[in-house]
């Protein structure tokens, strides 16, 4: 099973999968999600994926709701 946490850090949105998030935090680009943390501890480093430009922007595309980011939120890269 895989989770995908929508938090928000308003200096950096982005789609961080865990290696990336925990190299981003290493390199203060990003502040470490404690929700993310918390999925990690429930399903997995390797099953949780991060977005950080909170809601809705993960599903807007300058305030229209679009078909690529539904799809950017629904479809994991292997």
């Amino acid at each position: 099973m895989r989770c995908t946490v929508v938090d928000r850090d308003g200096e950096n949105p982005a789609w961080y999968e865990r290696a990336e998030l925990k190299k981003a935090v290493a390199d203060g680009r990003a502040s470490e999600s404690l929700p993310a943390r918390a999925a990690c501890d429930i399903f997995g480093e390797d099953n949780v994926r991060l977005y950080t430009g909170g809601i809705p922007n993960v599903f807007l595309d300058r305030g229209v709701a679009t078909g690529a980011k539904l799809d950017q939120l629904l479809t994991w890269s292997e």
